[in-house]
This record gives structure tokens, sequence and C-alpha cells, in this order.
């Protein structure tokens, strides 16, 4: 196993009612992934948040947890006050 990524058994790590799509764009050289952030809404899954330009698939999966950190902590924030 390369150990340039870490388990991907970290979907587990994904709040509920949140997931995240990663693939590979088509362009080989150099390699590219987008990642597309959705949020489940009360009859389908929204998509939140598109980006491409990552380096590999653990990029995009770190920056699409913090996105949804950010967004878990500004709805916290927002209920507050």
């Amino acid at each position: 196993m390369n150990q340039q990524y870490r388990n991907f058994d970290e979907t587990k790590l994904i709040p509920q009612g949140w997931w995240l799509q990663i693939s590979p764009l088509s362009r080989l050289d150099p390699e590219e992934w987008v990642l597309g952030v959705l949020k489940k809404g009360k009859k389908s899954w929204i998509t939140e948040k598109c980006k491409s330009g990552f380096a590999n698939q653990q990029e995009a999966y770190d920056w699409g947890i913090e996105f949804i950190n950010q967004q878990l902590n500004k709805t916290k924030n927002d209920k507050r006050t």
C-alpha cells in the first residue's frame, strides 16, 4: 500500500449528513483530483461546494473535511446569536 495516503476507512470521520465525492480528472500529466462536498437535504443530496486542482485524493479529502467543519462551526455560531 502506498504510504502517501492514509487509510481511507476515514469515511467514518465525515460528519453525519455530509459526504465527500472525490474523483480523478481525465488528465494524467499532471494528475489532478476534483472534490464535491455534499449535504443531505430533505429529499436529496445538495452540492455545497466543488473544487478542483488537488494533487491527490488525500489532499482533496483533507480540504473537504476542513470545509465541512467550518460550515458546522458557522452554523453553531449563528445559532448562538
